[in-house]
């Protein structure tokens, strides 16, 4: 028996609840008392006992009654109560009380050794039943374990006979095509192409079928340790840029201060490879920005798109094995759906918290959230003697890519955010080292520049200057901002012109024309 284990003594004589107590001595149990039956009724609701001993005659509500109101409620409707009678029990009235739910009656004076007795053989019978119910939940949840795995299975061998098709097929055609045409070195080119598609194809189906065996078999152990989230982000950004050009996309990174996470190398790299892969995926236009972000006492490292966008009600299904979000023919042949399970499944093994936002038709925000390592450093933006950065805020992603690619073509380093909230939490990270804010007057539903910009300039405790971009022409609004020392652009703006004015808000440099491309 363990100490875990309760009884509930309730009676209105405190001399007869100390004797029960003294009686119990050197029982491995913990006894609470109730010197009411509406006490014991409100410690029934909030403990669980494996014995309730209910003395009969009590002055607000008698020990019947308490036993009929236990067993009305279900949690202590199982309870064994014996009942506390200072005199002999008629039959009849023994029968009301087992009719209330009484377990068992005990004559007062009560004999210690004989309520030794009845105690050790109910808490014996506790004992089993507690562990009958735990074997019970055991073997349910065994069982909803194994419906799991026998529908994954099904789902599997659905997708796995499905996508294997089509880069057989191709190999088909292929091979069917060198054979009648191998003198012609176009034919054997285009035949060359299909089956390195379909190849790729296989192997990502194989890569797909390794990784899940490893996770189900239990052979994939993370090895701890500080990783720089900074590097690790740069060397992705570089390597994924080629595929993104490829699609006619950009991928942009904010290069933030230096900053360690503590975690698994290898698992988080993968955990971010499959994140990018699949935002290339599913992005059309625009382009994918990795960034990395302190949120509190955590790191979180983001990969943003402008692709096609998640339905809320699929956010969380997306992250089951084999799901894959609807779409083109083509798209939903590329793998097994495995990409964003086996995101989830290295999270827990690195002990990191995954999050997604997305509104469809605008995009999704993927966040891995993890734990600072104490080694970290908190080193400033990274600048040349030459270089100015600059805090860029427009809510429209298209505009916002183009603004970032051609300010960072002037020589400025840039960080550029999507929403007043965003662009101070990049503020927070750059801390002083942000030399001009351009903004958008209108960034959404109940946002403006100024307003965000002032907020910024607040906190930073200095004049931060600030260009604002609008279409609007109100002479309240250019009143607005000439009051609160910002300068002011009307779209639309020419490159030129507005490399003229981030030259002078910075530092009164002249711009040359020479290399502004727009």
């Amino acid at each position: 028996m363990t100490s875990s284990i309760k009884i509930l003594i309730v009676d209105d004589d405190a001399p007869t609840r100390l004797a029960i107590r003294k009686a119990l001595n050197g029982v491995k149990i913990e006894i609470q008392e109730a010197s009411s039956g509406f006490d014991a009724l409100s410690l029934a609701l909030a403990h669980d006992y494996a014995v309730i001993l209910l003395d009969v005659r009590m002055p607000d509500m008698d020990g019947r009654e308490v036993c009929a109101r236990l067993r009305s409620t279900p949690r202590t409707a199982k309870t064994p109560v014996v009942l506390l009678t200072a005199a002999l029990v008629a039959a009849e009235d023994a029968l009301s009380g087992y009719a209330e739910g009484a377990t068992d009656y005990l004559i007062k004076p009560i004999s210690g050794q004989l309520l030794r007795a009845k105690i050790q053989v109910l808490l014996r019978l506790h004992i089993q039943q507690e562990s009958l119910r735990k074997a019970i939940e055991a073997a349910d949840r065994a069982k909803a374990e194994a419906e799991r795995a026998s529908l994954a299975r099904s789902k599997f061998l659905m997708a796995v006979s499905h996508d294997l098709r089509q880069p057989v097929q191709s190999l088909v055609l292929a091979q069917a095509m060198l054979r009648r045409r191998k003198d012609n070195p176009d034919f054997v080119a285009k035949a060359l192409d299909i089956m390195d598609s379909a190849l790729t194809g296989l192997n990502g189906l194989l890569s797909g079928v390794i990784d899940l065996s490893q996770f189900d078999a239990g052979v994939v152990t993370p090895h701890m340790g500080a990783v720089d989230v900074t590097q690790l982000l740069a060397r992705l950004s570089r390597e994924y840029s080629i595929a993104a050009a490829d699609k006619g996309l950009r991928l942009a990174l904010f290069r933030g201060p230096a900053r360690q996470v503590r975690a698994d190398p290898v698992l988080l790299e993968r955990m971010i490879r499959n994140l990018i892969e699949n935002s290339l995926r599913y992005t059309k236009r625009g382009g994918v920005l990795l960034a990395v972000r302190r949120r509190s006492e955590r790191l979180t490292i983001e990969v943003i798109d402008s692709g096609v966008g998640i339905p809320e009600q699929q956010q969380e299904l997306i992250f089951e094995e084999f799901y894959r979000l609807g779409g083109p023919a083509g798209e939903r042949a590329q793998g097994l759906g495995l990409g964003l399970s086996v995101v989830a499944r290295l999270a827990r093994l690195i002990g990191a918290e995954i999050k997604v936002t997305s509104r469809v038709g605008r995009g999704s925000r993927f966040s891995i959230l993890l734990p600072f390592d104490e080694r970290t450093r908190r080193a400033p933006y990274p600048q040349t003697a030459e270089q100015r950065c600059i805090l860029l805020i427009e809510d429209n992603a298209a505009l916002r890519a183009g603004l970032v690619t051609m300010v960072e073509g002037w020589g400025y380093g840039v960080l550029a955010a999507d929403t007043g909230e965003s662009a101070f939490d990049l503020f927070t990270e750059a801390r002083a080292d942000i030399d001009a804010i351009v903004t958008d007057y209108n960034l959404g539903p109940g946002q403006t520049g100024p307003v965000v910009a002032h907020r910024i300039r607040e906190h930073a405790g200095r004049a931060i200057p600030t260009l604002i971009m609008t279409g609007d022409t109100n002479p309240a609004r250019i009143a607005d901002a000439q009051a609160n020392g910002f300068e002011m652009l009307h779209k639309p703006i020419g490159a030129e012109e507005l490399r003229r004015k981030l030259a002078s808000l910075v530092n009164g440099e002249s711009a040359s024309r020479a290399d502004v491309a727009m």
